[in-house]
């Protein structure tokens, strides 16, 4: 399965998470602080507002902070593991803090199994040392104004731990799991070929409505819903394709064409200066965009006046059908590099 490329969502969400460890770490004097003059204004505020919390929490419970704590979930996931954001014990409460720097989807802690998961794995770690009763696990979203925490006894964690993972995590090793597609499929790196997603998205391509000459309200509502889930699939398994012809592997009934590059002048004062002296560009209309001046001056003049000084950037490449006329997108190898030099 070709890996899919990491989206601007995800590394800036690296990015924050990094800043945030760095602040925090500063804080409890394990690093220097980060510098004050990052080029990210809004990620800045967004992660003071994380480690404010972590720190109102901390000084609240007299506890221990641990930052990008390891968790070892093996007791109930075999080779499980995660890494929490924050977590503050101090007898008898844990308290486990996630950040999470998106601002698509607002996060509920309340029966939010990856936040128990890692309580889970916090007290795992820390049993040697503290006796918890108290298991409390918090969703932080800055960009959202969003804070949820969630409350929960050791014993019921502790509960759920064996009598849902547990056995959850058998079957999905033994290969007896049950796929089920959700909202979470979003997560998944096998979103765009999972067949139980697949399945479930025809089911509502293919749902019947009443024999009805005009749609109700009602059934607009459900097509418009219905119609986001199929698009955002669709989307999912287009990138997948995408990703399968770019690293070479077939795709049948599709290929990839070259987008449309972005042109751009190699030397953009040179190029006014020759556009002016033709007579076509003056010192007031100084400095234009390319496609203006090329507008002012023809396709034909602008390449004989200008052409030399254009550079045109290759475009993202295109999924298409396979019967499409234009040329098929060659993904650039060194192989491919050695046959065009020689």
């Amino acid at each position: 399965m070709p890996v899919p490329p990491t989206s601007e969502a995800a590394k800036e969400g690296t990015r924050a998470h990094a800043m945030a460890e760095a602040k925090l770490r500063a804080w409890l004097g394990h690093e220097e602080p980060p510098s004050s003059d990052d080029p990210e204004p809004e990620m800045d505020e967004a992660t003071d507002a994380y480690v404010d919390l972590v720190k109102t929490i901390a000084q609240e419970l007299h506890g221990t902070v641990a930052v990008e704590q390891h968790l070892d979930l093996g007791r109930i996931i075999p080779g499980g593991f995660g890494t929490a954001d924050a977590v503050i014990v101090s007898e008898p409460v844990l308290h486990v803090v996630d950040l999470k720097y998106g601002r698509g989807v607002r996060v509920e802690a309340e029966g939010n199994p990856q936040l128990r998961l890692y309580a889970l794995g916090a007290l795992a770690a820390f049993e040697p040392l503290y006796d918890v009763e108290t298991v409390r696990m918090t969703i932080v979203q800055p960009r959202l104004d969003a804070v949820s925490t969630a409350e929960m006894s050791r014993t019921d964690l502790e509960e759920w731990g064996r009598t849902v993972v547990a056995p959850a995590a058998k079957a999905a090793l033994d290969g007896t799991g049950v796929f089920r597609a959700g909202d979470w499929c979003r997560w998944c790196r096998a979103k765009a070929i999972c067949r139980a997603r697949a399945e479930e998205n025809l089911a509502l391509a293919r749902r019947e409505m009443a024999p009805a000459p005009a749609l109700t309200p009602e059934e607009l509502a459900d097509v418009i819903t219905r119609g986001r889930r199929l698009a955002a699939w669709v989307k999912d398994v287009e990138e997948h394709a995408t990703a399968a012809l770019t690293a070479g592997e077939g795709v049948p009934g599709l290929k990839l064409v070259a987008g449309r590059g972005r042109r751009a002048f190699t030397d953009a004062e040179a190029a006014a200066d020759a556009a002016e002296k033709a007579g076509y560009v003056s010192r007031e209309t100084r400095p234009l965009p390319l496609s203006a001046i090329e507008k002012a001056m023809g396709r034909k003049r602008f390449a004989e006046v200008l052409g030399d000084l254009v550079t045109k950037t290759e475009g993202v490449p295109l999924l298409v059908a396979a019967s499409d006329p234009r040329p098929a997108w060659e993904p650039v190898t060194p192989q491919s590099e050695f046959t065009k030099e020689n």
